[in-house]
This record gives C-alpha cells, structure tokens and sequence, in this order.
C-alpha cells in the first residue's frame, strides 16, 4: 500500500473519536500506550482509536435534547518507544426536539488537535496545540460562532493493579486566540484534573467512574475576535465540575459504555450572550 494511501486513511480514522469537546471538562481518559510503537527506531502510523457517542439529555438546559459525535485519533509518527506524534479531527452535534419530527439539529462543536506524547515510566506527558470552535446550524437559534485555540499540556498518570486501572490527569490549557461575539465573555485558558477508575466485574464487564474538574479564567474586552493579550480587564475564575459513571463491556477489540454523564459547561454557543449550563445524560459509547 502506497504511503499516500496509509495517510490518508489514517485522516479517516481521524474523524472517528469523540472524548466529548463540547465538554470543558473531560471525563473520559483513553488507554494511551497502544498508541506508541513497539519497536526501536522511527516509524510511521503506529496507532490508531476511534469512537462513536449517542446520547439523549435526561435533565438539561433548553435545546438540549440529543447529542452525537464521531471522532479519530491516529499517531502519525513514533520516534522509538516513547516519543509520538499524533493528531485527531472530531465533531459533536446537539439537538432538541423544537420541530415537527422532535429532532432540530440546533449546535455542532469541532475540535481538531496535535501534538507530541512522550511515554514515561508511569505515564504519559502530552504537548500540543488544541483549536475548539461551535458553529450554528441553519439558524435553528439564534447563536455565535465560538472559538477557544491555543496551546495545551497534560501528565496522565496510570495505576494497574491486575485488571484494576486508576487514570489521573492534571493539565493546563492556554487559549492563544479566541472568538466571541459576547465580549464579556472571553476565556483565556484553564488549570484542570481528571480522574477515572476501573474495575472488573465479571468476564469482560467493568465498572468506570470518572470526575473532573476545570477552573476557566475569562475575561473581557472590546474585540469579538481576540488574542491571549487582548481584555485582561474584569478577570473572572469560573470553576466547572463534571462526573461519569459507567458500566463497560469490554472484548479486547472493541469497548462499549452505557454511561451516565452530568456536565458543567461555560458556553454553549446558544443565544447572544453566553451562558453556563449544567446538563445530565445517558450515553452510549462504542471506542475502538
């Protein structure tokens, strides 16, 4: 197979993850080390995941009713055993149930990212860049394009106990340029931890549970489109909390969540000015 062919199919692959980028807070923390090649020297496409996410609002702010993403995350080159670089392409829809049929597609949310991952003995260090943006669809409601791009790093820390597995990850994100049309409400970066654990049941059934949270620091200034020295006037901390609890099947091959998922978030993109919601869903995820 030529190389052309191999990268882009590995682009394909790209469009098949989601670890929820609509949400601030992630709770969902993959397994990293497939990702790294098994081999000495300097390779190419080493690995590959994806994952699939539906999932219907149970308690939610207006035109929350429905949500669903795909999303990719491949790693285009190794340098040994412990150094990778990686990229992942995802998007998100969000639908309420205002129309005739009680599906509108009101929101989708996009979020493309690369960078370098460097496997240490306990864990893996991450540095890379992020850009997030929301976008309106069909002017269901009346919205902003939102976008929050700019550098992050994390450290994801990992216990195995036999088949027990504690997942710690603390990181920062900086938002180097930002666009909203609410200038009162620019976010300029956040200190965040996430946690998961996992444990066996019985066969391939487990149990997950995940919790996070993200302190966002927001500003305001006179500019919708904005870069990380514009607005550090009226300088807020906004802490935003999410959980996860799951029951996983899991065949070594593919993973299967039947999980229930409570967000907070800073910003849907919905209506003019912006505003914080606090939403509860069931979510079926398949990861691969």
């Amino acid at each position: 197979m030529k190389l052309s062919t191999i990268f882009l199919v590995g682009l394909w692959l790209c469009a098949l993850r989601t670890f929820g980028w609509q949400d601030d807070v992630a709770v969902l923390l993959s397994d990293e080390v497939p990702n790294f090649a098994r081999h000495p020297g300097l390779g190419y496409l080493s690995g590959a995941s994806a994952e699939v996410r539906l999932g219907r609002y149970l308690v939610g702010e207006e035109n929350f009713g429905w949500r669903g993403g795909v999303g990719g995350d491949v790693s285009l080159l190794s340098f040994g055993e412990k150094l990778v670089w990686h990229m992942g392409l995802n998007m998100e829809t969000l639908a309420d149930d205002q129309n005739d049929i009680n599906f509108r597609l009101v929101q989708v949310y996009y979020q493309a990212l690369t960078g370098v991952k460097w496997r240490l003995d306990d864990g893996v260090l991450y540095f890379g860049y992020r850009h997030r943006c929301s976008h309106g669809t069909d002017n269901a409601e009346v919205g902003r394009i939102t976008i929050r791009s700019g550098l992050t790093t994390s450290y994801q820390w990992t216990l195995n106990r036999g088949r027990f597995r504690l997942d710690l990850k603390p990181g920062i994100n900086v938002y180097l340029l930002g666009q909203n049309h609410d200038k009162a409400a620019q976010p300029k970066g956040g200190a965040f931890v996430s946690a998961q654990a996992l444990w066996p049941i019985r066969g391939p059934v487990f149990a997950v549970m995940g919790a996070g949270l993200n302190l966002e620091l927001v500003g305001s200034s006179q500019r919708a489109v904005y870069a990380i020295s514009d607005g550090w006037n009226s300088l807020r901390l906004e802490p935003l909390f999410a959980s996860r609890v799951a029951i996983r099947l899991d065949n070594q091959k593919l993973k299967c969540d039947f999980a229930l998922h409570f967000a907070q978030n800073l910003d849907s993109g919905i209506k003019p000015l912006a505003r914080r919601t606090s939403n509860l869903s069931f979510d079926v995820d398949f990861m691969w």
